[in-house]
């Protein structure tokens, strides 16, 4: 739901503001174009709080003490000289803000304007029911943000989460999106279930039931793909790739099980690495490239560790947190 502005300050102070500023992605666009097309009257106001924030380039390394008090002065300069009046209160408080962020180097995108926030520990999973009556399953150590819904609905994952999207309509009957917000590609969804993925830079959608488009997030350019069941897409290093897959296979989690078809030990190291929170190191790499086709239960660390050892008849030495893979005869 758009916010009322009526005070410079109100706008500076805003998280989504200063991220449509800086670092502004697909759906901050819209926002604020929505805000400018119904706050005709008060675009003199948007213009003003966007030039003092643009006068202040982000830097790539941390400021000396030096350069911090030259910033600071010249904002006190940039604010003496704007002919609105300001709280002198709010003054200090927005020059203080904006040094945080030049001494301190944080990118806007970890700001949090978010209005809910759902986040799993390490072997947690956690069960979410949307307003729309949408239900996601996230996986261990993922996290998922929303706001309140105006006219899209809308939501930000990291980690690896199942959606299950209930069909929605408008007054005119025409199919109400839903998008998923990934790190690299954006997902535009009608009703449907898939399982998205979003580790280590790379960016993993599989296709359940229904039909959804991927937006995917190159430089300055947007590639389009239709998904259709039984589809997957993997995005690493400005490529995609596009496979037909067993999707129960991709999604086994929701049911405590992983399965595998000829698949490196070392990726499921990276699993537990993931889901767990472990650090896995092999004493043998070639131990690392041994495969494994079939089903071994992950509900809990002990029994999957149980089952690996087993199958790949190899040792497992747990020490703090690190998991070492040894040769049976070493």
């Amino acid at each position: 739901m758009s916010k009322d502005f009526e005070e410079i300050e109100q706008l500076i102070s805003d998280d989504r503001f200063r991220m449509w500023v800086f670092n502004p992605d697909r759906s901050v666009n819209a926002y604020w174009q929505k805000w400018s097309k119904d706050n005709p009257e008060k675009i003199h106001l948007l213009q003003q709080a966007k030039d003092i924030l643009t006068s202040f380039k982000m830097k790539e390394e941390n400021l000396t003490a030096g350069q911090i008090e030259a910033e600071y002065d010249q904002l006190k300069a940039q604010l003496k000289q704007r002919s609105f009046n300001m709280n002198p209160i709010i003054k200090w408080a927005i020059a203080a803000s904006i040094l945080l962020f030049l001494s301190l180097v944080i990118t806007l995108t970890q700001f949090s304007y978010y209005d809910y926030n759902y986040t799993t520990s390490y072997g947690e999973k956690k069960n979410i029911t949307l307003p729309d009556d949408s239900e996601v399953t996230l996986n261990a150590n993922s996290n998922l943000k929303y706001n309140d819904w105006d006219e899209e609905r809308e939501v930000w994952i990291a980690g690896e989460a199942f959606f299950k999207v209930q069909e929605q309509y408008d007054s005119n009957l025409e199919n109400l999106k839903f998008l998923v917000h990934m790190e690299n590609l954006d997902i535009e969804v009608i009703g449907t279930e898939f399982n998205v993925t979003q580790r280590h830079g790379i960016s993993e959608v599989v296709l359940n039931e229904g039909k959804i488009k991927l937006y995917i997030k190159n430089h300055n350019t947007i590639k389009e793909i239709t998904m259709l069941p039984g589809e997957r897409v993997q995005y690493e290093d400005g490529k995609f790739y596009k496979t037909t897959v067993e999707p129960k296979k991709y999604s086994s989690w929701l049911d405590d099980r992983l399965v595998f078809e000829n698949t490196p030990l070392l990726e499921i190291a990276r699993k537990i690495e993931d889901n767990f929170g472990y650090r896995v190191v092999f004493n043998d790499k070639q131990i690392s490239q041994r495969k494994i086709s079939g089903t071994v239960p992950s509900g809990k660390l002990e029994i999957l560790l149980s089952a690996i050892q087993k199958t790949f008849n190899i040792r497992l030495e747990q020490k703090d947190n690190t998991i070492i893979i040894k040769s049976n005869n070493q």
